[in-house]
């Protein structure tokens, strides 16, 4: 896990929606810090090193309060879905060295020998849940599909993660699969299509009844 660290700062609590989208339109993200037996605390954080920081850190980062620091999981985030804008980030308290359940993305990396045939990679689990302490939580888990011939799959079971991780999902679970190439269907000509004059109105004969 990298150690960027993200600067937050305290939110009056409460704000006016006109308030809150100012600080949007600065560049100022609402955000929440939160867990278990821990008050709740009402953050900005600035969008461009959130970005940063999540880009280099994955969901599992720690952030500043004041002088503290805090280890966090990126629980959600909201987005603006008219301006595609992140409008709301939950971050959720966690402890080092106590294990915990993280969602982290599925990277698929390689070109499958079955697409040299012809055939295409199909990744059927963008994201997999991983027990850890947030110290060995990977960004990310990648996934080598270049070995995958046509109808060949990876399950969950055939990943190679850490001995300090746990996988949640059951072994059978298909992560990616190579497909055969879809046969092109022969169409049939289409048969004219007679139209009876007598049922044909135009527009202007039902004007002009």
């Amino acid at each position: 896990m990298a150690t960027t660290v993200l600067e937050a700062k305290k939110r009056v609590p409460n704000l006016s929606r006109g308030e809150l989208m100012k600080e949007r339109k600065n560049g100022k993200i609402p955000a929440v810090f939160f867990g278990q037996g821990i008050d709740s605390v009402p953050l900005f954080v600035d969008l461009t090193d959130f970005n940063r920081t999540f880009d280099a850190n994955g969901k599992i980062f720690e952030i500043k309060i004041g002088n503290q620091k805090k280890l966090v999981n990126t629980k959600t985030i909201q987005w603006d879905p008219q301006r595609k804008h992140i409008w709301h980030i939950d971050f959720y308290a966690l402890k080092k060295g106590v294990e915990t359940t993280v969602k982290v993305p599925v990277t698929l990396v390689g070109e499958a020998a079955g697409q040299k045939e012809g055939g295409s990679v199909q990744q059927r689990q963008d994201v997999l849940e991983v027990t850890g302490t947030p110290m060995n939580i990977p960004e990310e888990i990648k996934v080598d599909v270049s070995k995958l011939g046509i109808g060949d799959s990876i399950h969950v079971s055939d990943l190679n993660i850490s001995s300090d991780l746990t996988m949640e999902a059951d072994g059978e679970l298909t992560v990616a699969t190579v497909v055969p190439p879809q046969k092109a269907e022969e169409s049939e000509p289409e048969e004219p299509v007679a139209l009876n004059a007598e049922t044909v109105t135009t527009e202007t004969e039902t004007k002009a009844e």
